[in-house]
Formats: C-alpha cells, sequence, structure tokens
C-alpha cells in the first residue's frame, strides 16, 4: 500500500510543493521528486474527473511504491526552464552536453502524476519503481477514461527534495552502452550479401517480418523503462522466428553455443514471468545483443549466409555474458 493517503482535489494549489504530500520531503528516504504533466481532456470537477478520481485506491493497492495525482487549470502560460542533455560521440568518445532553454507550459487542463524517488542502500536513486508506478497510475487513467484522459506529456519535472518549487523540464538519464566495435557481430561484406540476396530474391513475407522486428528494436533503443524495452526486443524475437511456438526451433538452428542457448532460455523464461505473472525484468546489454544477434541472423539463414564472426560472438556471449536482473514487485 502507498505510505500516502491521496489529496483531497479541493486543497488550493499554489505551487509545486503543494503537490507533495508533507510526508515524503524526507532527504533520508527519497532524492527527489517526479512529477508528470499530461495534457487531459478531464477538467477538474467534471464528471470523467470524478470516475478516475474513485481509481486512486485502486492505483495504490497494486502498486506499492506511493503516487498521488492531481487535476489542476492553468489559466496562464507557465514559465519553465529545460534543462536537455545531449549525449555527443566525437571520434568515438562521448560527452554529455547540458543545454539550458526557456519555455511555457500553455494554459489549458492537466493531471499531473506525483511520486517520490527513493534512495537505495548504495546511496543511487531507485528511478525505476518511480517511473514502474507512473506508468501504472497513467495506465489505471487510460484504461478508465481513454487516451485523452492523460494525453500528452508535456512537462517531466525532477526537483530535489530541498527544492521542490523550482520548475525545470528533466534532462534523462543516460546509460553506458558498448561502443559500435565492441557490439557489432557481422562483418561487412556478410551485410552487403544480404542485402544483395534481399533485393535480388524478394520474399514479402519475410521481408515485412524483417523489417516490423528491426522497428522493435528501434523502439527498444528509444524506451527507457527497462521493463518496456524487454518487451519490445522480445517481440522483434518473436517476429522473426515467425511466432512464440517457433522461437526454440529458430535458436536451436541458428545458436550452437550452449552458453548461448542457456542464456536464451533464460530469457524466454523471463519474458514467461512478465506475460503470465506480471514480473519485470530488466535486460543486461549482453542479453540485448544477443537478441539483436538473432535477429540479425534470422534472413542471413533464409538466405544461406555465413558469418564467422556472428558464430564467434554469439559463443562469447554465452561463455562471458551477464544476465539481467528481475526488478522489484
Amino acid at each position: 500500500m502507498s505510505d500516502a493517503a491521496p489529496p483531497r482535489e479541493k486543497k488550493q494549489i499554489t505551487k509545486l510543493s503543494d503537490l507533495v504530500p508533507v510526508e515524503w520531503i524526507d532527504p533520508t528516504r527519497h532524492g527527489g521528486i517526479i512529477m508528470d504533466f499530461y495534457s487531459s481532456a478531464l477538467a477538474r470537477g467534471s464528471p470523467g474527473q470524478e470516475l478516475v478520481d474513485s481509481a486512486r485506491g485502486l492505483a495504490a493497492s497494486i502498486c506499492p511504491h506511493p503516487l498521488v495525482w492531481h487535476f489542476m487549470r492553468f489559466e496562464q502560460e507557465q514559465p519553465v526552464t529545460s534543462s536537455v542533455t545531449y549525449s555527443i560521440y566525437s571520434e568515438g568518445s562521448r560527452t554529455l552536453d547540458l543545454r539550458l532553454n526557456k519555455g511555457v507550459i500553455p494554459v489549458g487542463d492537466y493531471v499531473v502524476f506525483v511520486t517520490p524517488v527513493r534512495l537505495t542502500e548504495e546511496g543511487g536513486t531507485a528511478d525505476g519503481e518511480a517511473n514502474h508506478a507512473l506508468n501504472v497510475a497513467r495506465g489505471v487513467l487510460t484504461a478508465l477514461a481513454g487516451h485523452s484522459a492523460a494525453q500528452q506529456l508535456v512537462l517531466r519535472t525532477s526537483p530535489r527534495i530541498d527544492k521542490l518549487d523550482f520548475m525545470t523540464q528533466s534532462a534523462g538519464i543516460f546509460e553506458n552502452f558498448a561502443p559500435p566495435e565492441a557490439f557489432a557481430f557481422c562483418l561487412p561484406d556478410t551485410i552487403a550479401t544480404l542485402s544483395r540476396k534481399a533485393a535480388t530474391h524478394a520474399h514479402p513475407e519475410r521481408q515485412r517480418r524483417f523489417a516490423t522486428a528491426l522497428s522493435f528494436v528501434g523502439r527498444a533503443a528509444a524506451e527507457m523503462d527497462a521493463t518496456v524495452r524487454f518487451s519490445h526486443l522480445w517481440i522483434a524475437l518473436e517476429v522473426s522466428a515467425g511466432g512464440f511456438g517457433k522461437v526454440d526451433a529458430l535458436v536451436k538452428r541458428m545458436v550452437q553455443a550452449d552458453g548461448a542457448v542457456r542464456m536464451l532460455k533464460e530469457i524466454k523464461e523471463a519474458r514467461r514471468q512478465l506475460f503470465h505473472e506480471g514480473r519485470r525484468y530488466a535486460l543486461s546489454q549482453d542479453e540485448e545483443r544477443l537478441i539483436c544477434a538473432v535477429v540479425i541472423a534470422t534472413p542471413l539463414f533464409w538466405y544461406g549466409v555465413t558469418d564467422e564472426r556472428l558464430s564467434a560472438a554469439i559463443g562469447e556471449i554465452g561463455r562471458l555474458g551477464k544476465s539481467g536482473i528481475a526488478l522489484g514487485e
């Protein structure tokens, strides 16, 4: 259960700190607060808003991480400082370029989801828990009242516990990914051969499957939520295989290394626990690399193209690769 009671909607909101239950303002437990402002067709006091207000207890009962939501209206444009961080590469070296921009939140009706970010024992922050709670809350509203209930994310602000009234747009979180030369598993000649064969031996169904699989890999790359990224990559794998029941056969045909077969079985079990038990999972970068390797290897198998580097990479992942982690309940 949430450690905070749902706020009373009649409370006058004049500043950001009014959105935060006072018991959350504890620097020994929380490193900050996340506030997501969504444009909403649910005007304050409307029958639709009363409907979703009745679901506050539902959200709290199924998600242990504390979260509240508010409906509010801005009668004037609200100034906001947008801090945008770009992950820039120059000759293989990465730098983070922070830019501050001035903007406004337009006049209109909004639903605001608010949740604290818990401090971990290691001194970090449990951002995944907070983001999961935010997704649950938006899911409750969308399931009950449709997409317009919380339609577009207009602003995410993540103020520190000691600076709750400073409105700034979040810059995002960046992961340290392996460089391309460490990730790549195919020789350039292999891809060139695949391109020629795909062009000269057109097979509409296979081309459609490969394109769809790669589109889900692309969606996964844009996703910060680890569980959603996993679901996108699993869909890519399943589309490549031609269905869930064919994943094992696909793996047996293309993956000979015992370690890689074991890792794929673990991924499949994580998929079962996610889809059937609601257990969230974060893929390791090695597991992501293995799924991408299988997706790319599928059309190579179709066209009879072999690549020693690909086979070696899959074997290496199986021997040395790390498994992902199960996330909190």
